[in-house]
Protein backbone atom coordinates (compact mmCIF):
# COMPACT_ATOMS: atom_id res chain seq x y z
CA UNK A 1 0.00 0.00 0.00
CA UNK A 2 1.60 3.66 -0.88
CA UNK A 3 2.07 5.31 1.76
CA UNK A 4 0.21 9.46 1.61
CA UNK A 5 2.66 11.98 2.25
CA UNK A 6 0.37 14.11 4.34
CA UNK A 7 -2.03 11.96 6.21
CA UNK A 8 -1.22 8.70 8.40
CA UNK A 9 -3.55 5.79 10.30
CA UNK A 10 -3.64 7.59 14.43
CA UNK A 11 -2.73 11.11 13.14
CA UNK A 12 -5.14 14.50 14.48
CA UNK A 13 -6.68 16.09 12.39
CA UNK A 14 -9.35 19.24 12.14
CA UNK A 15 -12.32 19.34 10.00
CA UNK A 16 -12.40 22.46 7.55
CA UNK A 17 -14.61 21.46 5.13
CA UNK A 18 -17.66 19.50 4.08
CA UNK A 19 -17.18 18.33 0.09
CA UNK A 20 -18.49 14.79 0.41
CA UNK A 21 -21.14 15.19 2.96
CA UNK A 22 -19.05 13.17 5.86
CA UNK A 23 -21.16 13.84 9.21
CA UNK A 24 -18.41 15.61 11.00
CA UNK A 25 -18.84 18.56 12.63
CA UNK A 26 -16.74 21.63 11.27
CA UNK A 27 -13.84 22.55 13.21
CA UNK A 28 -13.60 19.10 15.26
CA UNK A 29 -10.92 17.42 15.54
CA UNK A 30 -10.90 13.75 15.61
CA UNK A 31 -7.97 10.92 14.75
CA UNK A 32 -7.70 9.03 11.41
CA UNK A 33 -8.27 5.14 11.54
CA UNK A 34 -7.36 4.53 7.63
CA UNK A 35 -6.00 6.20 4.81
CA UNK A 36 -6.62 4.69 1.74
CA UNK A 37 -5.41 4.93 -2.30
CA UNK A 38 -7.67 4.26 -4.53
CA UNK A 39 -6.59 3.07 -8.28
CA UNK A 40 -8.12 6.23 -9.85
CA UNK A 41 -5.36 8.44 -7.23
CA UNK A 42 -7.70 9.61 -5.26
CA UNK A 43 -7.56 8.78 -1.13
CA UNK A 44 -10.10 8.77 1.60
CA UNK A 45 -9.64 9.15 4.77
CA UNK A 46 -11.55 7.46 7.81
CA UNK A 47 -13.11 8.24 11.14
CA UNK A 48 -15.80 6.75 13.33
CA UNK A 49 -17.05 5.10 10.22
CA UNK A 50 -17.29 8.30 8.08
CA UNK A 51 -15.35 8.83 4.96
CA UNK A 52 -14.49 12.01 3.75
CA UNK A 53 -11.79 13.78 1.07
CA UNK A 54 -7.96 15.00 1.93
CA UNK A 55 -9.62 18.46 1.47
CA UNK A 56 -12.26 18.53 4.14
CA UNK A 57 -9.10 18.46 7.05
CA UNK A 58 -5.99 20.14 7.87
CA UNK A 59 -3.16 17.78 10.47
CA UNK A 60 -3.50 19.24 13.59
CA UNK A 61 0.57 18.63 14.87
CA UNK A 62 1.35 18.29 18.28
CA UNK A 63 -1.77 18.29 19.56
CA UNK A 64 -1.87 16.46 23.66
Amino acid sequence: MERNEKFYVGQKVKITANTCHHGLEIGSVVTLEAVTKYEDGDWDLYHDGWVFDQDDCEPQENLE
